[in-house]
């Protein structure tokens, strides 16, 4: 599960990503509709989530908290909350931080196929990929027309242009660009 506060008040509009001290994640505070929206959280349900899906007030703190970690002076004025889940593919070890967000296809039956994980960013590959799948390997997959998304670079020289803008910076080394291209596109110089 994890969680999104509205909140108000922030001295700034513009749009950070942040590490969360002591993890492997990062937290956000980016301007939405006037206000800022402050997410997420990362906890987890087990195999039968809540009905209702709602926050706990332990995700609240956490997301303040960690907004007060670099704005001591913001004393956030919390509108709302948007809880959601994310399902995962299973694994047999490791939490819900650094489980791989890649997808997985799996052939249940004979006509009867599954595909699990997988990100907003990623939808028209993983389509293809499902497509390939059910129709094996071989099959030539037809009228799917790559439309580049929003940030994407038109080529290989646009996306090198923008690794040399990231590595330009004395704080992103090529993982670090790495990781950026692969969320932010050609945004991730922003």
């Amino acid at each position: 599960q994890g969680i999104h506060l509205i909140a108000d008040g922030i001295p700034s509009q513009a749009c950070f990503i942040l590490p969360v001290p002591d993890s492997k994640r990062y937290f956000f505070i980016v301007p939405w509709k006037g206000k800022n929206l402050i997410g997420t959280t990362e906890t987890e349900v087990g195999l039968y989530p809540p009905e209702p899906a709602v926050p706990k007030e332990q995700e609240v703190q956490e997301l303040l908290r960690l907004a007060r970690t670099y704005f001591p002076g913001w004393k956030p004025d919390v509108l709302c909350t948007i809880t959601g889940l994310r399902p995962l593919a299973r694994s047999a070890k490791g939490s819900t931080v650094t489980l791989s967000r890649e997808h997985e296809f799996h052939k249940l039956r004979e006509g009867v196929f599954s595909a699990v994980g997988g990100k907003y960013t990623t939808h028209r590959s993983f389509a293809e990929g499902f497509l390939r799948f059910i129709m094996g390997g071989k099959a030539q997959v037809k009228d799917i027309k790559p439309r580049p998304l929003p940030g994407a670079w038109s080529d290989a020289k646009e996306r090198d242009a923008v690794r040399r803008g990231l590595l330009a910076y004395p704080f992103a080394d090529e993982p670090v660009a790495s990781a950026w291209l692969r969320r932010y596109g050609k945004r991730a110089l922003e």
